[in-house]
């Protein structure tokens, strides 16, 4: 039986006041943790073709002891020239802190570097689970009965085995992760979609108190209603934070002075009606479109429109939602190979508009100038 109280004592090993030197991590430590599994018969410093290898039990086991700074990384190619010439069933690396386990005749890998079955810390000693795993390629009993071979392919099954379920599961991620990618675009799309409707409502909220009610303008234009100037004057809000009213224009605010024909007290509103006619020019980009505003407060841009001859850098990521429209109505042929459109198109703010005219993200209030 392997000696428990030994190996977690290694496990517990003080580095701070610890000789660094080679042969101290031999003596300290190695040759300890090998005596642990029973192993008394410890051949050093043996002699291997003109080299020598630190420990050897039974040209089955060999060991390759470095000082404890050393990078073991830097030594594989000596341990597997060592395998080489001596033909082990086992070679361990270690530099009395880090401990590695190779398995020389594994048949199933050819460069000698993955053919590693173990590797752990030194500290790792007190994990009863990696002991029992040790014990069954290293306890002497395993070893003297010839078992420990057994074991040692039956590790190298386990490990091949390992390592297609590591792969099955990357497999099983990586289609996890295209769902969820294909899931946060759809979200990040309906996020858009969103912010498009919450920017159309802010422009309805904006046209409101900026007295750019199309109702209004309709009202008054086909009933002839005569205006004073005081019709002009801003909706005031005396709470930032109150809500529209239901209807923005109510009939019972009206104080018509009838001998006169004058009307006082009304809300403030603009005469961009449906009849009111906008337009963008843009000499740079080639640009010279109309569209007026719809009744239902949408923006329609009118047959004929041309768009720019190039895009923003930014557009497709500043203004998602243009980008795609515009993508959509140059490969549906709403927009011909001139660059202009064949028909009246209805948007639901005029910065959406602009935006997908101009190839960039814009500001529909200030790109859109009325037409004198």
């Amino acid at each position: 039986m392997m000696n428990i109280e030994k190996l977690n004592s290694l496990a517990r090993t003080d580095f701070t006041n610890f000789i660094e030197s080679e042969n101290n991590v031999k003596y300290k430590i190695v040759i300890p943790f090998l005596q642990s599994f029973n192993h008394v018969e410890l051949d050093l410093e043996h002699a291997a073709q003109g080299s020598r290898i630190d420990i050897n039990i039974g040209n089955r086991i060999i060991v390759e002891t470095k000082a404890l700074p050393k990078d073991i990384n830097q030594h594989v190619q000596q341990l597997s020239d060592y395998s080489g010439k001596e033909l082990p069933v086992l070679a361990i690396l270690t530099n009395g802190r880090h401990f590695r386990i190779y398995s020389p005749m594994w048949r199933n890998l050819k460069p000698f570097a993955e053919k590693i079955i173990y590797e752990f810390e030194l500290k790792d000693l007190t994990n009863i689970l990696l002991l029992n795993h040790l014990e069954k390629i290293l306890g002497f009993s395993n070893y003297e009965s010839e078992e420990f071979l057994n074991h040692i392919e039956q590790r190298e099954r386990e490990l091949i085995q390992i390592k297609r379920e590591i792969e099955n599961i990357k497999l099983s991620k990586l289609e996890q992760t295209k769902e969820l990618e294909n899931e946060v675009n759809e979200l990040k799309e309906k996020v858009q979609e969103i912010n498009d409707q919450i920017k159309a409502k802010e422009q309805i909220v904006s046209d409101t108190y900026s007295n750019r009610i199309p109702e209004i303008s309709i009202k008054i234009s086909e009933s002839f209603f005569p205006v004073k100037k005081s019709i002009l004057n801003p909706i005031v809000r005396t709470n930032p934070f109150q809500k529209l009213p239901t209807s923005t224009f109510n009939v019972q605010q009206l104080n018509i002075n009838t001998e006169n024909n004058i009307l006082q007290n009304v809300p403030s509103y603009t005469l961009d009606s449906a009849d009111t006619e906008f337009k963008i020019e843009n000499q740079n980009r080639g640009v010279i479109a109309y569209g007026k505003i719809l009744p239902n407060g949408n923006f329609l841009i009118l047959e004929g429109s041309k768009i720019s001859n190039k895009t923003a850098a930014k557009f497709q990521t500043s203004s998602p939602s243009a980008f795609k429209k515009r993508q959509q109505y140059l490969n549906d042929k709403t927009i011909n190979s001139e660059l202009k459109f064949t028909r009246n198109v209805e948007f639901n703010s005029k910065s959406g508009a602009a935006s997908l005219i101009l190839g960039d993200s814009a500001d529909g209030n200030r790109q859109w100038r009325p037409v004198k």
